[in-house]
């Protein structure tokens, strides 16, 4: 819309009441430096009646969206890939588990399940314990998992001539 000073032309019009009840909201609305009456209408009014100014309205709105719809994508694939990671930790971990425990013999289970039930005890500590501070035994994996290429071949390089 031109921002130019126009010729304004008075006209008299009819409102529902719900329809007068939102503009006095609005109006009503701004504090100190009330809009008037007038000029809310007159907003409403060429918002309906102009496409463009309503394009030039909606764009700051369409382009946050559209941030947030990419952010929210980005958030996907990193779940995706964080779940994915995960499913495989647990497989190649029960696969070595089952593979190198032997089963327990039947006059030996009722003491393992007594000891199993502790050491779970033990476990869901340590588990509390890392989930609440910086003692992650993944924190670095996450980070590895974060850089790209570039990135994670300087890593390797660093840590090939340390060792």
């Amino acid at each position: 819309m031109n921002k130019k000073a126009k010729k304004k032309i008075p006209v008299t019009i009819n409102l529902d009441e719900d329809v007068h009840e939102a503009v006095m909201k609005i109006v009503n609305s701004r504090g100190r430096g009330k809009v008037s009456k007038s000029l809310v209408m007159a907003d409403a009014i060429t918002f309906a009646v102009m496409p463009e100014y309503r394009e030039e309205r909606e764009a700051p709105l369409i382009e946050r969206l559209d941030r947030l719809e990419a952010s929210f994508r980005k958030h996907r694939e990193l779940t995706v890939r964080d779940l994915t990671i995960l499913r495989e930790m647990i497989g190649v971990w029960a696969k070595v588990w089952f593979t190198n425990t032997p089963e327990i013999p039947e006059e030996h289970r009722k003491a393992a399940a007594k000891s199993g039930a502790a050491r779970f005890e033990k476990y869901m500590d340590q588990l509390m314990a890392n989930l609440t501070g910086e003692n992650s035994t993944t924190h670095g994996l996450l980070e590895l998992a974060d850089m790209d290429d570039e990135e994670l071949e300087g890593f390797m390089e660093d840590n090939e001539s340390k060792d």
